[in-house]
């Protein structure tokens, strides 16, 4: 019986996403589709590969992390969401966890660039 309500509650759950969300889940699925090409094709068009692959860098920061976020969520809702907020303990660590453990690699031999 308990098996018969998890699926009904899927069900349910998959009839309340609306298109935005829908195009959201799928959106992974179409940077890697779309940027491996992009890096291929940039990195193969300059005597340094560097270059374009910078270029591919530059290219995906603008679509999919400026352009997209702004299409699927709305200018004035994204300015909502990355507003100022007063820091708490769990911003600093979010802020905090990544950069100490980019330090802590570097302590280690062979870990760094």
């Amino acid at each position: 019986m308990s098996s018969l309500r998890d699926r009904l509650k899927t069900v349910r759950l998959f009839q309340d996403i609306d298109a935005i969300q829908t195009i959201a889940i799928f959106i992974p699925l179409v940077i890697v589709g779309v940027m491996i090409p992009v890096f291929r094709l940039l990195s193969g068009l300059f005597e340094n590969a560097i270059i374009g692959w910078y270029l591919g860098l530059v290219s995906y920061w603008l679509t999919w992390c400026t352009i997209v976020p702004l299409l699927l969520v709305g200018k004035k809702r994204l300015r909502e969401i990355i507003r100022p907020h007063k820091p708490n303990i769990t911003v600093a660590l979010l802020v905090l966890f990544p950069a100490g453990m980019a330090a802590l690699a570097k302590l280690f031999t062979g870990m760094g660039y």
